[in-house]
């Protein structure tokens, strides 16, 4: 099974029980954010409805760093990239979860 053919999967998955998923990816941090973008893109979910928390500056969508993940309260997105690599919060964790809408990765 291929990264893409997995997103997608999970992707249906999420959709038909209008519940999230996850998807964990580990390795290299420029590998890593890159599958994670193929992955969005592969799950054919729109762009502007995505997020990455991360303290990286170089995604294709909004993003904030993992201390100012508190403004994704109260707003809901398709899908959530939370980068882990150079810092990771339980609190970053926890907001991050929140905001993931059903049906969502």
């Amino acid at each position: 099974m291929t990264l893409a053919s997995l997103a997608a999967d999970l992707r249906s998955e999420a959709d038909r029980a209008n519940e999230r998923r996850l998807l964990v990816l580990s390795g290299p941090p420029d590998a890593t954010r890159r599958a994670a973008v193929d992955a969005i893109e592969a799950a054919d979910l729109p762009i502007p409805d995505c997020a990455a928390v991360s303290a990286a500056e170089e995604w294709p969508f909004e993003h904030v760093g993992p201390r100012q993940s508190r403004e994704l309260l109260g707003r809901t997105q398709r899908a959530i990239v939370l980068d882990g690599h150079d810092e990771c919060s339980p609190n970053a964790i926890g907001r991050t979860v929140g905001a993931v809408d059903g049906g969502g990765l």
